[in-house]
């Protein structure tokens, strides 16, 4: 093992391959005698009960064992441990319960209907909140039915319809609500003066109160909102996670990979395996207050 490591992760190594060698003890095998099957059943065994961290670093372990015993091929070289894709969505929730609550958001304040335009359009569009942060004013097409997305380094495109349900609050916040919070950008006293506001606020979609072209803190302050209806829901990526799951079940998947604006189907395809119900059993079991 001569790779310069410490002699406190030798020593560490060093046990992670006694355990190694205790297993095949008990399983009547020889060091030499292992191959790939046994070397997998080992470390899926091993990752049934280890992390995928401290997994990882026991077949190096092991791997690095076999490369000083200079056997003609090395059983643990071809040996690689993912992560599981399958995450556990501590939030999902029904598509349904999402447009209820799109619905029946509150909307007293200009910040109030601007934020339920927003969620609108993580509801019915799925948007991230890259895709948010960057839309303009000139990409929104309410006498079409439509909005354009562009495009980044990670993801493609696309034109979008806007549902019926968003229609009327994103014409109100084009024509009224947006300009007013425009007009008093300048106003908030927040130590801000109008000549420090970025220039580019008047052709953004959405912008913070006090003139941020910035909308993390307004984004924040939506989530905040919606847990306190469902805690579940503590991201953009919970609620993009169930549209896309949903749109899945009833649209082919090319065409949920556009409106993903996903650059490969298999981005796409990993959502075949958030199905609602399964989810929810993950939950239950992986729950943190259980």
């Amino acid at each position: 093992m001569n790779q310069h490591y410490a002699e406190a992760t030798i020593n560490m190594y060093c046990n992670y391959v006694k355990g190694f060698l205790n297993y095949l003890d008990k399983e009547g095998l020889e060091e030499n005698e292992v191959r790939y099957k046994e070397i997998k059943h080992y470390f899926f065994q091993l990752k049934e009960e280890k992390s995928i961290g401290l997994s990882k670093r026991i077949l190096l372990a092991v791997r690095h064992y076999y490369d000083s015993l200079e056997v003609d091929k090395n059983p643990a070289s071809g040996i690689h441990i993912r992560e599981n894709r399958k995450n556990v969505l501590l939030g999902i929730v029904s598509y349904d319960e999402l447009k209820l609550l799109h619905k029946n958001y509150g909307i007293k304040s200009n910040r109030e209907k601007r934020n339920k335009v927003i969620l609108g359009l993580l509801v019915y569009q799925a948007l991230t909140s890259g895709d948010l942060q960057k839309l303009k004013v000139a990409q929104v097409k309410v006498n079409q039915h439509k909005i354009e997305i562009g495009g980044s380094r990670k993801s493609n495109a696309r034109i979008l319809e806007l549902d019926a349900a968003q229609l009327l609050e994103m014409q109100e916040y084009l024509l009224v609500i947006r300009k007013e919070l425009l007009l008093n950008v300048g106003s908030i006293k927040a130590g801000r003066s109008p000549d420090k506001i970025d220039p580019s606020i008047k052709e953004k979609l959405f912008f913070s109160e006090r003139g941020s072209i910035e909308i993390k803190n307004s984004l924040k302050h939506l989530f905040r909102v919606l847990q306190k209806t469902n805690p579940s829901i503590s991201s953009a990526k919970v609620i993009r996670s169930t549209v896309i799951a949903n749109w899945l079940k009833t649209r082919d998947i090319r065409m949920v990979q556009y409106m993903c604006g996903h650059r490969y189907v298999s981005s796409t395809e990993r959502y075949n395996a958030y199905n609602l119900e399964e989810l929810k059993d993950q939950l239950r079991k992986y729950h943190p207050l259980k």
